[in-house]
This record gives C-alpha cells, structure tokens and sequence, in this order.
C-alpha cells in the first residue's frame, strides 16, 4: 500500500512565493562528516540557483490556474482535506496506485505535519510557510536501503541563509535537528541524497511546532533583551550557529534568562547531540545581572570539543538571590550544532550552608561557633577574574579557645585553604591561624587562645570545585587562681624528690608549670618537678604557670640539703605505765619526732617532739589499757643541717597479769596461782633464788589465756624462791611480752 499525496495550493500561495534556490544536485557525504571544502561547493551552487530564481518564479505564475483546476478536480474526486495551521492543506489517502508526483522544475509548497514521498522531492527545492516562529524538523521514514541524506534550509534569516541542519543516514528511519524559525512566513530547504539507494516506499514528514508549545528555544533570541526565560529543573533544547566569531549577531549566541528567589546550590548542564561533527565548538558563559540591569561574566567554559561530550559544565554553584543569564555560543563553521540545557536548582539554608555571595568580609556570612557549615570556592572558568572567594563570621563573647576544623572530599583534587583573621578595633585584620586540605578528609588548626570580639574565617581555593565543611569549635576558658607545692623539703646530697604541683580550680583550662631552681649549684629541679640535691646548703623551687595568661601565678618550695643520718631503736617494751622506747643518740640532731600508727591506722602520727639530743628514751602512756593491739613506733632525728628517715619498731600492747599465790604444796614442789586475762596467747612464769633475778633464773611458759595455776618442780629444800609472771601473745610468729608482775617468794620446807 502506497500513500497518495494530494497538495492544496492557492494561487495567493503560489504568488505569495517570490524566491528560489538550488542546492548542489549531490552533496557528497563520507562517514557522515561535513568538509570544508564541501561547504565552498555548496555556497557556490546556491549562488547560481538565485540566479536562476526569477525565471522559475514566472512560469510558477503562468501556471496558477492550471493548478487551482487542478486541486478542484482532486477534492472533488472525494479527497479528504486537512487544514494545517491555515497555511496549506494537504490529504493522505490509502491506494494502491503510485504516488502523485510533484513538479520539480520549481519550488513547489508543501505543508507541515504532513508526510511525502522522498523520491517526489529528494535533490529538489520546496517551501513550506508557517505562521509564527516556532521550530521544524524534517523526518524520515520506511527506508529499506542504506542512504545518507543532508537537510539544508534557507529564509531563517541565520548565518549565512543557507545552513545545513545535520546529515540523516537511516534504513527505516532518522530526524534532522530542528530549525529554529523566527518569525512566521515561508521557508525554503532542500533534501539531498543519492536516487539510486532510495526506495519509492520512502517517506519525509515535515514536523512543525509554534512557539510556546515545547521546552526549547524561542528565536530571536540573540542578545541580553531578548533572552528566552526559563524554569529551574526543566531541560530545554537549542539549536546554534557559527560563523568563526563569538558574538557577531544572528544565531552565533543564544540567550536564556532565569531567576532565584532564594539562595540556592545550582547546577547548569548541557547535552550535546552532533557527536558525528568533526568540527564542533560550543561555549557556554553564565552573567549575574544586579539591581540596575548591568551584567557581570560570572564563568566561561568549552562545553564540548572535537567529538567529545563534556557533560556538565557548571555544576554545584552556590548563587545568591538574582537574575542570571546563560549565553551558548557557536564557535566556527556554518552548521546547525543541537544541544539540551537544564538548570537544576536546589535551595539551601544559612543554617547549614554558604550563602553567596560572599566574597569580601562586607559580604561575609554570620555563622554560629561549634556548627558545621557546607561550602564551595567554585573556580572561575576562563574568564580573567579570580577564583571564588568565601568569607564567614562569627561573634565571641568571651575568652575562649578557638580552632578550625576543615574536612574536604577524599582523594580529592585541589586544595582549599581556611585562615582564621581577628577584626581588631581600628579596622585591620590579624592573620592568626592558616590550614589546607590535604590527601585526608580532616585537619584542623591549633587550638588557640583569644579574646572576646569578631572573627572571620576566608577560605579559597585552587582548582576545587567540590564542597568542604568548616567548623570554628570553641571552648571554654577557666582561668587558674592557683597554684601549691609543698613549702619545705630535706633531701641529703645525691638525693632525689619530686614535687607535685595542684592548681585552684581544679578544672582550670591552664594546668601546667614551669620550675626553677634560685641555686642550681645545690638542687636542681627538671620539666616534671623532679629535685636533685647536689651539695649542702638551701635553695629555693619555683613552680611557674607555663601559660602567658596566668605567667604571674607562682608557689616555691625551700629544699635544703643536708647532712644524712641514722637513727636505730633499741628497744620497744610494755610496762606496767604503757610502751617504753629506747634509741641510740644522733649526735647532729637537735631532737627527735616520735610517731605512732595503730593496726587499725593508715598513716603515722606525730606524738612528741623531744627537743633534747641527749634524752632517747620515750614511754607512752597513751596505750597503757589498750591490750592485745599492735603498734609500729617510729623516731626521726631532726636538725638544720641533717636528714634521717629514723627507724621503725613494731610492738604488741600487753597489759599483764598477778600473781594470786605461791605455796610449797607437796615435796619439792610449788603451787603458782594467777589472775586470768583474756586476749593473750599464754603466761610465763620467772622464778629464782636471787630476789633481783639477777642470776639462776628458770622459766616456764604456760600456753592458754584461762590457765590459771601452775606446779613448780625441781625445787631445792631449804631454799627460798622468788616468782614473777607476765602474758604473752604470738603474732606473726614472734612472741611479745607484757611487763612483769610484783613478785612473790615461797619457802620449800618439805
């Protein structure tokens, strides 16, 4: 089944239509590439078919009303008519005879929207009229054959007026890129391709669309004044053409217009289409315009080159509240160059992120302490200015501590810098602090410590067009009030001691020293305290807070360096009074301290201070009813030019017993009776015929504390004797012993 196509023409159309031109009869295309040389051709064999262009213009006129007969007898042979914009009309019918072939011998008007057969108009020039700007594009179908084919079309009003529109090259079926019409009236173009691989059963439609009824743009739209207007997030198609130049007039530029209301991250990117052209430049500039109209070349960028599709090409902008325009531009060659342009927005809050724009301190941000905020120094492109500048301020109330953090993309390329400056009060800026990304996604700034007032961090850029996040952390101070060592020390020569530094508060934000020694030839004192006695004399050990806000806040320590010496006890025993001490005397001391520490006490206490060298002898009445509990006694010699650690002795408080009788109760033999006492292990029994105990002393131990009596045996008749007792207690393997009791004698009559 074959189409039929029945053209409508009016004799005002015909006449209406004043112009013609002839293309070169077949404009050779290899790989689908476009030369410059056959570019030469082309504009030549359109020169010589304008010359021909009024001859064919009168013989359309002598034949008009042949054709209006013509047209009458076909629509009343029951074709059916279809209006196309009220321009020109045409039907399509289902039949089986071959289609209706149209004249070629002059341009001959064929409607939009409508579809013919590629043989009846393939090499020729045709026209078609519209009635308003708008866009065309020219589509083949049912090819069966490999074929190339080129679209030419002349009366835009373009760069040079007789531009190509693509190559089609299809077996079934391709589009040409769309015409960009700016204005409603007639158009002339031609279809070029080879007879000899077209089928019959191929056709063209020509398809036309007004202005207003797709996303794309708009002719003339070629300057700042009348720039199409467009809506975030929607992508919108052109079409652009060149002539060597950047901004000549004509189509080289296409202008877009659109506005943020709010601060927004906006990203503009193309798609390119004409993948196949050897030779395709295209450029893309994005202006601010301010509040007077004045516009200002924000970035400038190559959007592809030589067959490659860049993407892309502003992505991720941080733009303040405004108008900004979008210029594409094609750069050399007299070709049709198709693309898509979306502006994808997304609005984004002081809260969190960058506000442009921000690009001096006037400008700058106010942004909270201890809060993250996202931003970019999006890298000017290609336009002489320098890169992008942001700027963020921040109010201190107090003093306080003060760092940088900066996080950035890992592995990221470029680098961003954030320098933190103080606004001191006659206007100037103090660099404080300076940090750069590097290979890891976080660093940071010293920590540092500032006054109350304003502060701003810069951040720049090179070569990053990534966000980063930036943080000033603050702290709080405590200041110290102070500071306390121990007041005096002793140490002897080559003796060490460390002094331990505490500070008032103890949460105070400095807590550091410096220490110092008045004579390093006696002690000398390190960076942690440490003292080292060197020769005998007296120094005195500063500690210094090590921080300049509190450098007037000091303790000292008088260390002198003496003379060591030993001290050893002889004795520790209970008495009926309490425990009696005893100790060699230290010559160079002045006296002694006497400590006591019970079993039940964690540290030493001071009891008596003898200031006597000679007296070494001390006896506590203190413990004297405190039975069965274990005391450790230590005495120090003191003195100006001495040093002693003392000694220590451990004894058990015994309180002891008496002795109730001694009787001579059988033969040799004696009855020793006693008072019980409690809490000890035992008792031992002293008896001896001298009355001192001076000499012949014997002994017995009785084991239990409920033990009460015990016999004597052994004993000599005639002979008096002589007996005393004490208790005992065993700790720990080691027996202490009460004081001993009044003596009794007994007299051994039998």
């Amino acid at each position: 089944m074959k189409k039929k196509i029945v053209l409508l023409l009016t004799t005002a159309m015909l006449a209406a239509f004043s112009g013609s031109y002839a293309l070169a009869e077949e404009a050779v295309v290899e790989e689908d590439v476009i030369l410059e040389e056959d570019i030469a051709a082309v504009a030549d064999e359109a020169g010589t078919a304008e010359d021909a262009g009024a001859v064919e213009a009168g013989e359309d006129a002598a034949v008009t009303e042949e054709s209006d007969a013509a047209v009458t007898e076909e629509t009343d042979a029951g074709t059916e008519a279809q209006a196309n914009d009220g321009i020109s009309v045409v039907s399509v019918e289902e039949v089986e005879s071959d289609a209706q072939t149209i004249s070629t011998d002059s341009e001959t008007e064929l409607g939009v929207n409508t579809t013919y057969y590629i043989s009846d108009i393939l090499n020729t020039t045709q026209y078609f009229t519209v009635s308003g700007a708008g866009r065309v594009q020219f589509i083949l179908e049912n090819c069966t054959y490999p074929s190339s084919f080129s679209v030419y079309i002349k009366g835009t009003g373009l760069i040079g007026d007789n531009t190509s529109l693509g190559m089609i090259t299809s077996l079934e079926g391709a589009a040409s890129y769309y015409a960009t019409l700016p204005e409603g009236k007639q158009y002339s173009f031609k279809l070029s391709g080879s007879t000899t691989t077209t089928n019959s059963e191929a056709t063209l439609y020509i398809k036309y669309e007004a202005a207003g009824t797709y996303n794309g743009e708009t002719e003339s739209n070629n300057s700042f004044d009348t720039a199409n207007n467009i809506s975030l997030n929607k992508q919108y198609d052109g079409t652009v053409c060149g002539d060597g130049t950047y901004n000549s007039g004509n189509d080289t530029c296409d202008y877009y217009c659109f506005a943020l209301s709010s601060a927004s991250k906006v990203s503009i990117s193309f798609e390119f289409y004409d993948e196949s052209n050897y030779w395709n430049y295209l450029y893309a500039y994005l202006y601010s315009e301010d509040s007077n109209g004045n516009t200002t070349l924000l970035y400038k960028d190559l959007i592809t080159s030589r067959n490659s599709n860049y993407g892309t090409t502003f992505s991720d902008l941080r733009l303040p509240t405004g108008n900004y325009y979008i210029v594409v531009t094609r750069y050399m060659y007299n070709y049709y160059v198709p693309y898509s342009l979306t502006v994808s927005g997304t609005e984004e809050s002081s809260s969190s992120y960058e506000i442009e724009k921000n690009d001096i301190t006037s400008q700058a941000n106010s942004k909270n302490v201890n809060t993250w905020y996202t931003g970019n120094v999006n890298i000017y492109k290609n336009n002489g200015g320098s890169s992008d500048i942001d700027w963020f301020s921040y109010s201190v109330t107090e003093k306080c501590y003060l760092t940088m953090e900066l996080t950035t993309p890992r592995d990221s390329s470029g680098t961003v810098t954030a320098t933190l400056y103080r606004m001191e009060s006659n206007g100037s800026m103090t660099g404080l602090d300076t940090v750069t990304s590097g290979s890891n996604p976080y660093i940071s700034s010293a920590k540092g410590l500032y006054d109350a007032g304003t502060y701003y961090i810069q951040m720049t850029g090179n070569s990053a067009d990534w966000d980063y996040s930036i943080c000033l952390t603050q702290e709080e101070y405590i200041p110290l009030t102070g500071i306390a060592i121990p007041e005096s020390a002793q140490l002897s020569v080559g003796g060490k001691a460390y002094l331990s530094a505490t500070f008032t508060p103890s949460n105070a934000s400095e807590q550091g020293v410096t220490w110092t020694s008045s004579d390093t030839s006696v002690a000398t004192v390190d960076e942690y305290g440490t003292v080292t006695a060197l020769k005998l004399g007296q120094t005195t050990i500063t500690a210094t807070s090590s921080f300049s806000d509190s450098s007037d806040i000091q303790a000292s320590c008088v260390v002198s360096v003496v003379k060591s010496v030993t001290l050893s006890i002889n004795g520790a025993e209970n008495t009926s009074t309490g425990i009696t001490l005893t100790w060699g005397k230290v010559s160079d001391a002045s006296g002694y301290y006497i400590y006591r520490k019970s079993e039940t006490e964690e540290t030493s206490v001071l009891i008596k201070t003898i200031s006597s060298v000679s007296k070494v002898s001390y006896t506590d009445t203190e413990v004297k009813s405190s039975n069965g509990v274990t005391y450790t006694y230590t005495v120090i010699p003191f003195g100006d030019s001495i040093i002693s650690s003392g000694a220590s002795k451990e004894i058990v408080r015994l309180t002891g017993t008496k002795l109730s009788s001694a009787k001579n109760t059988s033969k040799k033999k004696a009855t020793i009776k006693w008072k019980k006492t409690s809490g000890v292990t035992g008792y031992q029994i002293q008896y001896s015929t001298s009355k001192t105990f001076s000499k012949g002393n014997k002994t017995k131990l009785v084991s239990g504390s409920s033990k009460a009596k015990v016999k004597l045996s052994g004993l000599k008749k005639g002979k008096t004797y002589y007996v005393r007792i004490r208790t005992y207690k065993t700790v720990s393997g080691k027996k202490y012993y009460s004081a001993w009791s009044s003596k009794k004698k007994v007299k051994i009559k039998k």
